[in-house]
């Protein structure tokens, strides 16, 4: 990238085939790359996309696609533009847009056949990374044509998931939606969304706490969306409350197997 970008290490996941003439194929981004091939994270357990892939192109519900998962170096400050805990680094999300819009993607694009539309190019993250998805794709519609923000950290600056004071308040006057207001009110411009959260609330902090967070922030996104920005539900955006959902790579690698072809038919 440019001046003071920090190298990230990048899994590319290839289509069988892609070794002889064939393509452009679309793209999907990834971010928390540790997580989504193989075990890795926090928890130690991993989305398997490549099973979820496996399994969407036998049932012929998704065309061939390239998988970029970008390694983070420092979450708390990537995928945050605001403080989410008075003890974790924050407010690196500008430069990680731009990192990952004017470097990442221009490599991909120059190493490998890809389509460069905005249609065809689309981010997905969980949790913290759902949010930076979320805010990627809203600074950046001239890029990203859609996103899938699983379980997204919307609460951050707002709520005391992880300690601290917080003002809470409603999460419309939040930057996360005040800062993006014009892309969102922009219909031919915004990209198309897939939010979704998980109902258990047993098993650990990472359920009764931060999912609980995450659902609730998630359904008051979802009405803003709809309605104060117009979006119209099964068009340009999906949302989904997962009965059986934990805050986990397990239950968002269950659920992308609806995503991507719910955004890309």
């Amino acid at each position: 990238g440019g001046p003071g970008d920090v190298a990230h290490k990048v899994h590319v996941f290839l289509p069988r085939g892609y070794g002889r003439c064939s393509g452009p194929y679309p793209v999907v981004y990834m971010n928390d790359g540790d997580t989504s091939f193989w075990p890795g994270g926090g928890g130690g357990k991993s989305w398997r996309v490549q099973d979820v892939l496996s399994t969407l192109y036998a049932g012929r519900r998704l065309r061939q696609v390239i998988v970029v998962a970008i390694v983070p170096v420092d979450r708390d400050v990537e995928y945050s533009h605001v403080e989410v805990a008075p003890d974790r680094g924050c407010c690196g999300a500008d430069r990680y847009v731009r990192y990952i819009a004017d470097a990442v993607r221009p490599f991909i694009n120059a190493s490998y056949r890809t389509r460069r539309d905005r249609d065809s190019t689309l981010i997905v993250g969980s949790s913290r990374g759902g949010l930076s998805a979320f805010y990627l794709a809203t600074r950046r519609p001239d890029v990203f044509g859609q996103a899938i923000c699983m379980s997204s950290s919307f609460w951050a600056g707002l709520d005391p998931v992880f300690g601290g004071s917080y003002p809470g308040g409603p999460l419309g006057a939040a930057p996360i939606v005040a800062q993006v207001q014009t892309t969102l009110h922009d219909r031919m411009r915004r990209p198309r969304l897939w939010i979704d959260w998980g109902l258990v609330r047993t098993g650990g902090a990472h359920n009764s706490v931060i999912e609980d967070a995450a659902t609730r922030r998630g359904r008051e996104m979802q009405g803003i969306l709809t309605g104060t920005y117009g979006y119209v539900g099964g068009r340009d955006l999906f949302a989904l409350e997962d009965p059986v959902g934990e805050h986990d790579e397990l239950s968002w690698g269950r659920r992308l197997r609806d995503a991507l072809p719910a955004l890309w038919p």
